[in-house]
């Protein structure tokens, strides 16, 4: 009687351990799926809530030195006919050379290149000048510009700099790419894509 009632006490802790683990498994699924789900349509989320008002341009314009054009040349991967590749190839170079920093760092694209460390307003002129220097490098001037420019991010329309007191973050820095023979446009955080991967942002209007 004893051994039966061993036996049905220890299929009853098997079957509520199966249910748990089952239950544990269905959430797991449940959690990676939203994390996948969150990441696929990452940009599409983030310019859903967010926009970027420009308020000013920044004219930074220092061209590379021989270190850095070499690194450009060495990393680059850029279809000459494809203008799409020449700008993702130039987000690519500067994610890959620089890490973010809170504290004030160099505007000058030569230094960035040997810190490897920069804020929004460093993310930016790099990114502005390894694109100017492919559009140099394959003569397409005449199709794409680059502009670096300064903006205030709104969160469903409300401006999120009026709730920061920090002079930090008073703005925000990005580049917009222009497509001449189109007139189309495409606004990227450069900071932004390289820890969230996010390869565009909205232009509030």
């Amino acid at each position: 009687m004893f051994r039966k009632r061993l036996i049905v006490k220890n299929m009853s802790l098997n079957i509520f351990q199966s249910k748990r683990k089952s239950i544990f498994f269905k959430r797991l699924s449940r959690f990676l799926i939203l994390l996948l789900l969150l990441f696929t349509f990452r940009t599409i989320l983030f310019n859903t809530f967010f926009t970027y008002q420009i308020v000013d341009y920044r004219n930074i314009k220092i061209p590379p030195n021989k270190a850095l054009k070499a690194y450009i040349d060495a990393n680059d991967d850029s279809n000459a006919n494809d203008l799409n590749s020449i700008v993702d190839t130039s987000v690519k170079i500067t994610s890959e050379l620089l890490s973010f920093t809170f504290r004030q760092s160099t505007k000058n694209p030569n230094k960035l290149y040997e810190i490897n460390k920069a804020n929004c307003i460093g993310y930016a002129v790099l990114l502005e000048t390894v694109l100017s220097y492919l559009i140099k490098k394959y003569n397409c001037s005449n199709e794409l510009e680059v502009l670096h420019c300064v903006a205030e991010i709104h969160c469903l329309g409300i401006n999120v700099h009026d709730y920061i007191e920090h002079s930090f973050f008073k703005d925000h820095d990005f580049n917009v790419i222009e497509f001449k023979q189109t007139n189309a446009q495409i606004a990227i955080d450069p900071s932004l894509y390289d820890y969230l991967w996010i390869n565009s942002v909205s232009i509030r209007k």
